[in-house]
């Protein structure tokens, strides 16, 4: 199959020093990213040192090195171990870096290069970056910069302080769904229902936008969700509920590993279904865990017949939603506190529709949630509350 018109654009245009591909996931900017990469390749002196960087080695292995080394494998050579490439005919190496914590500048800090890569280039600390464009020196010159990312919000530094800066020598190209064609448009659909609010806008659409009122705005896909992955019988099992009939009954199933980070591993979350219903739902995973839930004396008492006993949850909402948030801040090694499995569509969805209720001016009230897209978030709230606010505190409390 043929390069879609925007894939060719980039091909032909991407000349500055800064050509930056932003937009939709699954677009097509990292094939078009990676041509232009090869021709670039071989365009520089024998001989040359290049640079690429991700998030991490695998992202970068698995999002660009497998699709570059099949353009000729006869020629592009991949260790693993450390990951660095080389291109025999023309005495080439090029250094793999990953960007995920603050730290990372290190890692470049030194080389002198011919030119640098880099996939999803706003999960990189900007330190990283810096350093990164600072190395593309070889023989006193400039050499390009060619960047592929998802947007962000509005305000990240890509799009501050190179997409939007007129002073620097730069090129942008805004990749939609459509742009991509190898995509299906059945696959378009699915993939266009699958995200909401400020993830649809930014992960469909391509924009840097900044979701307005949203509760979480420190939520990020890139960095939060992860797929399936076995959960260890060493690490501490949870489930968190929210009750409902007309409004959906919600249990997640959580995992805390040896360093205290949280693993949302899966969601029951339905409605119009009585307990006994959900029971089997909330037991698919053992009956061994911690389980903390909503105050409601009758259901949790219908839980604790079928053999589930619960524990009252803490329901500080503003504490709740404050603990929640520093859960998903990054920390110092690159990775946040909080995951969530791809497979928690619910949870996911909610985290794009939780907003604040607007505070009319001049009305002094509380600011608080819309009661409305909140019954994940609610389950989660409690569960991180159980783990965060009083640790000491791990145990059942009788009805």
């Amino acid at each position: 199959m043929g390069l879609s018109q925007r894939q060719i654009e980039y091909l032909k245009e991407s000349k500055h020093s800064f050509n930056i591909a932003a937009g939709a996931v699954s677009s097509g900017k990292t094939y078009a990213q990676i041509l232009r990469w090869y021709k670039h390749i071989y365009d520089c002196p024998d001989g040359a040192l290049l640079l690429m960087s991700g998030k991490t080695h695998e992202s970068l292995y698995d999002n660009v090195i497998r699709d570059l080394q099949k353009i000729n494998p006869g020629d592009i050579k991949v260790r693993r171990q450390p990951l660095r490439i080389q291109v025999l005919s023309k005495g080439i190496e090029i250094a793999c870096a990953d960007a995920h914590n603050e730290r990372s500048w290190g890692r470049v800090q030194g080389k002198t290069v011919y030119g640098w890569l880099a996939d999803e280039v706003t999960q990189h600390p900007r330190n990283f970056v810096l350093m990164a464009i600072s190395r593309c020196r070889g023989d006193g010159q400039v050499w390009p910069k060619f960047w592929t990312c998802n947007p962000d919000v509005p305000t990240h530094y890509v799009k501050t302080d190179f997409i939007d800066n007129d002073q620097l020598n730069s090129g942008h190209w805004h990749f939609i769904l459509s742009d991509n064609p190898v995509n299906t448009q059945e696959y378009i659909d699915e993939v266009s229902s699958t995200y909401t609010g400020v993830f649809y806008d930014r992960y469909i659409l391509g924009k840097w936008v900044l979701a307005e009122g949203i509760v979480y705005p420190g939520f990020n896909y890139s960095v939060h969700i992860y797929k399936d992955r076995p959960i260890p019988s060493a690490w501490s099992r949870y489930r968190s509920i929210d009750f409902g009939y007309t409004n959906p009954f919600v249990c997640l199933f959580g995992a805390v590993d040896h360093d205290g980070r949280l693993y949302i591993y899966d969601e029951h979350y339905e409605a119009k279904r009585l307990i006994g219903y959900h029971q089997e739902h909330v037991k698919r995973y053992g009956n061994e865990s911690l389980a903390v839930a909503d105050h409601d004396a009758q259901e949790r008492a219908e839980l604790r017949e079928h053999g589930i006993n619960t524990k009252a949850a803490k329901k500080d909402v503003t504490l709740g939603i404050q603990r929640v948030s520093e859960r998903l801040v990054v920390q110092p090694d690159g990775y946040p506190r909080l995951f969530i499995s791809s497979r928690c569509k619910n949870l996911i969805r909610e985290f794009g529709l939780y907003r604040w209720a607007e505070v009319k001016e001049g009305v002094n009230e509380k600011e608080e949630p819309i009661k409305d897209n909140d019954h994940a978030m609610d389950a989660l709230r409690y569960l991180v509350m159980e783990l965060d606010h009083n640790p000491g505190s791990v145990g059942y409390t009788e009805i």
